[in-house]
């Protein structure tokens, strides 16, 4: 390992996943992060961008948007071994003297998804290899980026830390929300109103605020 720059994507998404075997989940969401930051500083790196979830902000009032500076309370499992991850590396980051920040990523929006994501049923349904069936908590409001966004806002953000223009935590989203069944609806029209539920989850309205971006890229066009 040469690199002075590491962006940790890996970990097990799927909430189902983390309630089935949550002693795996820890391993990969919590520890393995750690052990690679400790290796990772071993061979000489620099900057460590921690890839983390909007679902550490858990239940926000509806029409509120996640600021960075207003605290986390995740409500899922999943949520929360984010959010002891992201304080673990913190703490690991400055005992060790390097760069660290955690992207809180919102919803990812695109073809060529892990199955268990909205984005890869909808792509079922429109190539025809899966009928349209029961959205559940299609009322629940998500702020939206397609994959080739997201690549391209991480990559911006790890260089900024690099360079010393720090935040220990980032929204990375679009700004702007929509509801599963608008998102649905807008890719595929011919999806039966009848199969949205109706209903939200108890994590209704996870938005971006993106203040802290915007001050970040301020800060990088300022002449030095």
């Amino acid at each position: 390992m040469n690199s002075k720059i590491l962006i940790h994507l890996a970990g097990i998404s799927n909430p189902n996943e983390v309630n089935k075997d949550e002693a795996r989940a820890i391993d990969v969401n919590l520890q393995w992060p750690l052990r690679l930051m400790d290796q990772f500083v071993a061979a000489g790196g620099e900057t460590f961008v921690f890839v983390s979830t909007s679902h550490v902000y858990g239940a926000r009032p509806i029409g509120v948007v996640c600021k960075e500076s207003s605290g986390i309370n995740p409500v899922s499992r999943y949520g929360a071994l984010k959010a002891e991850a992201e304080l673990a590396l913190a703490s690991s980051a400055k005992r060790h003297n390097i760069r660290f920040t955690s992207i809180r990523l919102f919803s990812v929006f695109g073809a060529g998804m892990a199955g268990h994501y909205l984005a890869s049923r909808v792509q079922r349904v429109l190539e025809g290899v899966e009928e349209p069936s029961m959205v559940q908590n299609s009322e629940d409001v998500r702020d939206f980026s397609t994959p080739a966004r997201v690549a391209k806002q991480i990559e911006e953000i790890a260089g900024m830390c690099a360079r010393g223009i720090l935040s220990e935590a980032v929204n990375l989203g679009s700004g702007s929300g929509m509801s599963v069944r608008e998102k649905i609806l807008k890719e595929v029209p011919f999806w039966p109103k009848t199969l949205f539920d109706g209903q939200m989850s108890e994590v209704p309205y996870l938005v971006a605020d993106l203040n802290v971006l915007k001050s970040m890229r301020h800060f990088e066009q300022k002449p030095i």
